[in-house]
């Protein structure tokens, strides 16, 4: 599979679209959300060569650059989307939260069964999500133990248990594979009250859908005139069974994040959407063998003086490479040897004269050649706008 450089570049983000309640109150919090989606470049990847660049600051700006296949670039254009506006949606729910959520989960169906069909019925949870809000609800509801996870879902009514319902595939799928079972009852914490019909409506078995929270549907806010055309397209996709189509709050629970797919228009196939919380916020991104992202995120400092790197434009360094590419651009600039080490000098350097200290060093040419070197070197590049210059470059001194 051939993989050709590229430079993907992140739309600004605010201090609010990175919530402290998820990745710290100081400035850290950029480095975190870096390293969360370095975690998912190196998954998507699965090579060394891609880094994700953070260029501090008070407008902080991030990008992804790498050697990537036509499909790993386009499942990083498609997902870098979705995990901003999922930013925006995030819903947190902490453990303190669940138990509260399982309250009054359990209160509900108290007011929606009868004692009887309680005691009667077997519980169930779909793992993993719903297997944790099960264990909470058998204290809230006072189950014994033989109701939990029984060996024969036959014997009577049965409560299928999850942890949220987005579009119904999961409770969809648990039912075409539990097709015994005669008179279900599906129970969660968070669901869309259309989510709730559609399963009553569509899955004659399931007799009530109940959850302890609703949840908001803000499909036709972000694609506003286009929403129904947006439905009605994944509603005809073969993307298994969905009971309900919409875009709701981006959940997390301590124990994970529910799978969202999301359309890759290139491949023409649905993604998984990138996850949003850091490992050590989440079980299952800390014990699921995802790759890490040591020595995968370049912080890339502002330049100043005579010659400096435009706002728009990002580079990552590799051994002996680099690669440079700006904001709206799909032209990627690569380079080797001798114009890898001279953009490195500029860069990195305070001023013209120790970059050409440093330059001399290492080439040991003479200090003539060095400075026409260097100064077409700026020139090409100050020409195409990967570098910029205070005045002109005939007007800075080599």
């Amino acid at each position: 599979m051939s993989k050709t450089p590229h430079v993907l570049v992140f739309p600004p983000l605010t201090e609010l679209q990175v919530p402290s309640a998820l990745y710290g109150r100081s400035t850290e919090r950029w480095k975190i959300l870096a390293h969360v989606v370095a975690a998912h470049v190196r998954q998507a990847s699965m090579n060394q060569r891609a880094s994700v660049v953070l260029r501090p600051g008070e407008a902080p700006r991030l990008s992804i650059i790498g050697w990537f296949s036509h499909e790993e670039a386009a499942h990083i254009r498609t997902a870098i989307p979705w995990f901003i506006n999922a930013l925006s949606r995030l819903r947190l729910v902490d453990y303190t939260q669940v138990e509260v959520d399982c309250i009054l989960l359990g209160e509900s169906l108290r007011d929606r069964l009868q004692d009887q069909f309680l005691e009667d019925a077997s519980f169930v949870g779909i793992p993993r999500g719903g297997t944790v809000v099960l264990g909470l609800l058998g204290y809230v509801l006072d189950l014994d133990q033989t109701q939990i996870h029984p060996q024969d879902l036959t014997s009577g009514p049965l409560i299928v248990v999850d942890d949220c319902f987005l579009s119904g595939a999961r409770l969809a799928r648990f039912l075409e594979e539990h097709p015994s079972a005669t008179e279900v009852v599906a129970v969660g914490l968070y669901a869309h009250p259309d989510l709730r019909t559609a399963v009553e409506q569509n899955r004659p078995r399931v007799k009530d859908c109940v959850t302890a929270w609703d949840l908001t549907d803000y499909a036709p806010e972000i694609y506003g005139d286009d929403y129904e055309a947006w439905k009605a397209r994944w509603d005809r996709r073969e993307t298994g069974p969905r009971l309900w189509t919409g875009i709701t709050e981006h959940l997390y629970f301590p124990w994970g994040e529910p799978d969202y797919g999301i359309w890759n228009s290139e491949t023409e196939q649905t993604d998984r959407a990138w996850t949003v919380a850091p490992p050590d916020r989440s079980l299952e991104a800390r014990f699921s063998g995802q790759r890490g992202s040591e020595g995968a995120v370049q912080i890339q400092r502002p330049a100043s003086g005579a010659i400096s790197v435009p706002p728009e434009v990002f580079y990552a360094t590799f051994s002996d490479h680099v690669l440079i590419g700006a904001t709206g651009s799909e032209e990627c600039l690569e380079l080797d040897g001798s114009a890898a080490d001279f953009w490195m000098a500029l860069v990195t350097c305070e001023t013209i004269s120790e970059a050409k200290v440093v330059l001399q060093r290492k080439y040991d040419i003479e200090p003539e050649r060095l400075k026409s070197d260097l100064r077409a070197f700026v020139e090409t590049l100050a020409d195409r706008q990967f570098l910029e210059t205070e005045g002109s470059v005939d007007a800075i001194s080599f």
